[in-house]
């Protein structure tokens, strides 16, 4: 009797726990549709939401540079997704899609260097290192220090992370789309 007794009031315990649905998870940040930069601006564009900055874009030796911090922020990268060493004078993307169920892409450009590499992961989640594909892209511009920001040759970067570019002239802005 003991024993059923304490069943009932083991099973009445627990119908008065009260469920709580586990929380939902945070969605990737979405990669831009338009993303608009202007030369000599501390603005730019995310799908029509202007932002601030605090360097502007230039033009150095005719190609356009852009603090990378911003560009890829634009691009849907977090806070955490840009790393600056300055012993090496490195700045790291590092970009994934799906929360690292798809495709992940990282970026390692060094200032004063022609030279990007761009690691193209099919995910981090489980991935095997045969998936792991590195290349070396050859600039023809070299990413700088500008007021203490990083600035990258835009096009290399844009077309990397596998978006479009377009140069307006008469507005002096880079429109990226993808």
């Amino acid at each position: 009797m003991r024993f059923i007794i304490a069943a009932l009031l083991s099973f009445g315990l627990l119908l008065t726990v009260p469920v709580v649905p586990a929380p939902a998870a945070a969605p990737a940040a979405a990669p831009a549709a338009t993303v608009v930069f202007t030369v000599g601006s501390l603005n730019y564009s995310v799908n029509g939401q202007v932002y601030a900055m605090d360097v502007a874009p230039v033009i150095e030796a005719g190609r356009s540079l852009i603090p990378v911090r911003f560009l890829a922020q634009a691009l849907g990268a977090t806070p955490r997704d840009v790393d600056w060493d300055a012993a090496t004078g490195t700045v790291t993307v590092n970009l994934e899609e799906n929360g690292g169920w798809g495709r992940d892409i990282v970026l390692s450009l060094v200032v004063g260097s022609r030279t990007m590499t761009v690691i193209n992961r099919p995910g981090s989640r489980g991935i095997q290192a045969q998936f792991i594909s590195t290349r070396k892209v050859q600039m023809d511009a070299v990413p700088e220090i500008v007021d203490g920001r990083t600035m990258v040759p835009v096009r290399w970067v844009v077309q990397a992370l596998g978006y479009a570019l377009r140069w307006d002239p008469a507005g002096q802005s880079m429109v990226i789309t993808g």
